[in-house]
């Protein structure tokens, strides 16, 4: 094993994102640093913000309001009208915004879900909760943060997902076989650009 081995990947992200709207999103995320290690993922409005826990953990979601704190079953039961799909109950029960359940479990529990609403689209002639499109765009939205370090200026989506700033994405498609010089062999289908350029 060498005594040193020298990084050539991306190890962090620190970026500010506008969304069409006009709200601001600060992403950072420095994994490599020794050290103590600081999570956060909240979204803030003018009456409060929404703490949002580690993904697959069951922990319940942080409501923070000038009038106190709800959290996971207590927002569930302040929305009178919301309640979980037969699926989702079914696999985390009726209230199962809370849940104790091994990351193995509960990661095979949340699996099962989308595969279920992906076979139901199907059935249903409908898209899927998280589509294509959306799943394109959130690639491309982290990627366009290399792609802005590059171009040494903002980027907007639509030059993403058109290719008109592909420096980043160049260097992988080389490695893939995917262009050679500088003319891509595939592109993206006109009808995920149109439907991508206007990210919300």
């Amino acid at each position: 094993m060498p005594a040193e081995i020298r990084a050539t990947g991306e190890d962090s992200v620190v970026a500010t994102l506008r969304m069409k709207s006009g709200v601001l999103v600060q992403l950072s995320y420095v994994p490599s640093g020794p050290g103590g290690r600081y999570y956060q993922r909240s979204v803030h409005g003018r009456d409060g913000s929404l703490d949002i826990p580690r993904d697959r953990t069951g922990a319940g979601t942080m409501l923070k309001r000038a009038g106190g704190e709800l959290s996971g079953r207590q927002i569930l039961a302040e929305l009178g009208h919301f309640a979980l799909d037969r699926v989702t109950s079914a696999l985390f029960g009726a209230a199962g915004v809370e849940y104790q359940l091994p990351f193995a479990a509960a990661d095979a529990g949340h699996i099962a879900i989308e595969l279920h609403d992906f076979a139901q689209a199907i059935i249903d002639g409908r898209s899927p909760e998280i589509d294509g499109t959306g799943g394109l765009t959130a690639v491309a939205a982290l990627l366009g943060v290399y792609e802005s370090c590059l171009a040494g200026r903002s980027i907007a989506m639509q030059e993403l997902l058109s290719g008109a700033v592909s420096a980043y994405q160049d260097d992988i498609d080389r490695s893939l076989g995917l262009v050679t010089g500088s003319t891509p062999r595939i592109s993206p289908h006109p009808s995920l650009i149109a439907k991508g350029s206007h990210p919300s």
